[in-house]
């Protein structure tokens, strides 16, 4: 039968605790913004930008992911 170090135990507990605790202590991290605009291009902030956004809402839906935002810019 084999002998369980409680010194090793001990480490192996304090590392997992460490761990947790450094992945309650980080951000959610954000997720990406979609733009979508008639014309293709647009961003978050300014609907007439230069950038390059989604011309239709099901192509940014096609594209976003879980937690990610869709912005949708006034027109048809």
């Amino acid at each position: 039968m084999k002998r369980i170090s409680w010194a090793a135990i001990a480490v192996a507990v304090g590392i997992v605790s460490f761990s947790a605790l450094g992945s309650l202590s980080q951000p959610a991290s954000a997720g990406s913004t979609w733009v979508v605009d008639d014309d293709g291009q647009g961003s978050a902030i300014d609907c007439d930008s230069t950038d390059t956004a989604y011309s239709t809402i099901q192509a940014a839906i096609d594209a976003a992911a879980a937690d990610d935002i869709i912005s949708v810019c006034p027109g048809t």
